[in-house]
């Protein structure tokens, strides 16, 4: 198969019969961010197999939004810091301050990236 399937169905059991990778199976409200967001369960480590990847859907200009906001959360939850040592602001926006957290904390996973 050339694609993984991200399989969104709000339920408690996914009833797809066929093979996904990751399933979407409701929202939920998160500390730091108005309104909910996506609950999924990846069930593949593509940090693991190519953390580059991760990093560039993570930088591309249409990362913003909840999925950036739902980064800067946990990030914030986790104690990683900007490089000024502050804390990020859960705004959506990946500028400078949130990449060099999102860097730490993959550093500190040994998924190197200067």
């Amino acid at each position: 198969r050339r694609w993984d399937v991200w399989l969104a169905q709000y339920a408690s059991r996914p009833t797809y019969s066929g093979d996904f990778t990751m399933w979407q199976r409701g929202t939920e409200n998160v500390d730091g961010i108005a309104g909910k967001v996506d609950i999924d369960i990846c069930y593949r480590d593509y940090v693991e197999e190519s953390p580059d990847l991760i990093v560039f859907a993570l930088t591309s200009p249409m990362m913003q939004g909840k999925p950036v906001s739902a980064l800067q959360a946990m990030l914030n939850a986790a104690g990683y810091t900007a490089s000024d040592g502050q804390r990020l602001n859960v705004d959506g926006k990946l500028g400078k301050r949130s990449f060099s957290a999102f860097v730490e904390f993959l550093n500190a996973h040994k998924r190197y990236i200067e």
